[in-house]
């Protein structure tokens, strides 16, 4: 399984290159921290995959799921967030995010959603 991460903190992207080495058949192909590269990167390296922060540079995350999911084919996006609320989860997700995750609280359930996925995909 092939992930991208769009972070604007290199923290979190190290943080979570590193959660998924620890899962079998995971590789994280590329990470990024800014939106122009988002597309590049869905192009050249086709992730099952992709994570992405809710304010990563360029874009605001509703704008970016609904730019994504009308040009590109992921099967699965999670979000990754600051805002906790209901009402934001709720926003990203009808916007078309499968997963939405709050990084203060939530960060440690990211590797559960991803053996999710692959049980589905290998079932």
């Amino acid at each position: 399984m092939k992930i991208v991460i769009a972070d604007r903190s290199a923290l979190i992207c190290e943080r979570l290159a590193a959660m998924f080495n620890n899962i079998d058949d995971v590789q994280v192909v590329d990470t990024i921290n800014n939106t122009n590269m988002i597309f590049e990167s869905i192009k050249k390296n086709n992730p099952d995959v992709l994570i992405l922060d809710s304010e990563l540079l360029g874009i605001n995350g509703i704008d970016l799921i609904k730019n994504l999911k009308r040009v590109s084919f992921i099967p699965l996006l999670i979000m990754l967030t600051n805002h906790s609320f209901p009402q934001y989860r709720r926003r990203y997700l009808d916007a078309g995010a499968d997963f939405h995750f709050d990084k203060a609280y939530e960060f440690n359930k990211i590797p559960e959603a991803m053996n999710c996925l692959k049980m589905r995909q290998a079932g």
